[in-house]
């Protein structure tokens, strides 16, 4: 181990306000691309309205009430402002307003604020409780003496268990209310994360045993299976709430930036909570806890689309009959059209980029605070600290790619040949930019200090974020809103299944070569490469 790599590596207090600092400026750098000038908006409004109304009064009314509308955002959090900034964006790049394929026009749009908010949330603390495990197993491994290939299977439980649910739950989806199915998920992870340090216990008084580790990768197993409902079912609510094909890419990108966002604030959070709430065991105890208090706003404020009642049933309507509740599930699974989707090319080049991204990406998101104390001999405060940016550059490149690449539809026109055309361009950077960076990461980490690691992994996941205007709308493209969560399911197991061997051997390969890191990042550039062809 290099000592002056060590020493160089380290976070002091400066650094810590810098990093701090850059995620800020990348927020607000966010929010100046997805936001345009509230002027330009507002003149570009009045020049609209114009059109139908003439009189001054008329217009002076109007203007006050943009004033009083420009003072209520003020008071809006950090959500809604990204929110309402997404929706900006879209505004102001038109003209004269589209129309969709029914001739209703796209000014007449109301962004579903309330809904978005509330997956948003909730997929920033999915991401909160499956990022926990890798902050956490630094303590845990050097209490419970674990090998890497130990800490390889407890880091892939949650993806195993994920791969198991998916399936099944896009199944559900298809007869199920999703703001029903989603609060069942919430509920049992936020109970099996709060069980996971007492699955830990048990890991001592079963050393001697062949299947020690099994408690505990039960555990996490029943985190991912439960967490498994998150995608499939805010694939479904976009389908239902959003029904502008040019407003798809960006939405689902917002959404999706709570991963990255939870991602973040559990290497911010977790070591500093570790230290003053009880260790690794507070850690999952608060985490657990935050799920179980989000549940109550879910089931109160959710609704499944906007003509959905909040008291609504839990079964489809066309299913209340069915007595038999796994009947109605069978009837759903015989009538899906599983082989149409197999068999499509779309479909197909869909899985492939799923699985690649989930190779490195999984990977990443598991190994990148054992990467930093391994190679640059950092304590477990100072391998969170580097592993914030390459999230902060995930949720900054996932927006840029999904307003985009709603812009570059709009500018077209939106048939299946323009749609492919734009998702193929925008997965091939996902693909091979990460590439590229891994591929040099890989062949120079040795005269690398850790913030050039830390640059070219930001460069990785911000690349490779551009799948949010790739494969991440493809379930609302190819699908109708019915089967959308079961398309996305679909083609995300076998991503799912390839990232959880992937965390797995790399644990494996540690092993076999010596803790040569090179190796691991290596293979993953290859990975990426292959899903990119």
């Amino acid at each position: 181990m290099n000592r002056k790599r060590q020493q160089h590596g380290r976070y002091s207090p400066t650094n810590k306000f810098i990093i701090i600092s850059v995620v800020v400026l990348c927020i607000n750098q966010c929010l100046a691309f997805v936001s345009p000038a509230r002027n330009s908006h507002l003149e570009q409004h009045k020049q609209h309205r114009s059109f139908q109304i003439h009189e001054s009064s008329s217009l002076r009314k109007e203007e006050e009430e943009v004033c009083v509308q420009d003072s209520l955002s003020s008071t809006q959090d950090v959500v809604s402002d990204i929110i309402r900034s997404s929706d900006d964006i879209t505004r102001n790049i038109q003209t004269t307003g589209s129309e969709t394929d029914d001739g209703s026009s796209d000014d007449d749009f109301e962004f579903p604020y309330t809904i978005i908010c509330l997956c948003w949330l909730v997929t920033f603390l999915s991401a909160l409780d499956r990022v926990a495990m890798s902050v956490a197993m630094l303590p845990l491994s050097t209490e419970l003496a674990l090998s890497e290939s130990a800490m390889g299977q407890i880091s892939a439980g949650i993806s195993i268990g994920y791969g198991l649910g998916i399936l099944p739950i896009g199944i559900l989806l298809s007869i199920a209310s999703p703001r029903i199915v989603m609060g069942c998920g919430i509920l049992l992870w936020s109970l099996a994360t709060l069980a996971t340090p007492w699955s830990a216990t048990l890991l001592p008084i079963l050393e001697s045993q062949q299947y020690f580790l099994w408690p505990l990768l039960l555990m996490r197993a029943s985190v991912g299976a439960a967490e498994s409902v998150v995608l499939p079912t805010m694939q479904r609510i976009v389908s239902a709430w959003i029904t502008y094909p040019d407003r798809i890419s960006g939405t689902i990108a917002l959404v999706l930036s709570g991963f990255p966002a939870g991602t973040t604030a559990a290497y911010l959070l977790s070591p500093y909570l570790m230290d003053n709430f009880g260790g690794w065991r507070g850690l999952f105890t608060l985490y657990g806890s935050a799920g179980l208090l989000l549940l109550a706003p879910w089931l109160i404020l959710a609704k499944d689309s906007p003509d959905t009642k909040y008291s609504q049933q839990v079964l489809e309507p066309s299913t209340n009959s069915q007595s038999n509740i796994m009947s109605a599930i069978q009837n759903s699974f015989s009538s899906a059209p599983l082989q149409e989707m197999i068999s499509s090319p779309g479909v197909q080049a869909t899985i492939l980029g799923h699985a690649a991204s989930n190779w490195g990406l999984y990977n990443v998101l598991a190994w990148s605070p054992t990467f930093y104390a391994e190679h640059y001999g950092l304590n477990v405060q100072d391998s969170s600290w580097y592993s914030i940016l390459p999230s902060v550059a995930g949720a900054v490149g996932g927006l840029v790619a999904g307003n985009a690449g709603d812009a570059w539809l709009r500018r077209t026109t939106s048939d299946n040949a323009n749609k492919t055309k734009i998702r193929k361009t925008f997965q091939s950077v996902a693909a091979l930019g990460p590439a590229l960076c891994l591929g040099y990461l890989s062949q120079n980490l040795y005269e690398l200090e850790a913030f050039q690691a830390q640059i070219l992994l930001m460069g990785t996941i911000g690349l490779q974020s551009f799948n949010a205007a790739g494969y991440g709308p493809a379930a609302q493209d190819k699908a109708s809103e019915k089967y959308s969560g079961l398309l996305y399911s679909l083609t995300s197991l076998p991503g799912v299944m390839l990232g959880s061997v992937g965390v797995s051997a790399t644990g494996i390969i540690l092993e076999q070569y010596h803790h040569d890191w090179s190796v691991v990042f290596g293979g993953m550039a290859i990975v990426h490469v292959l899903g990119g062809i």
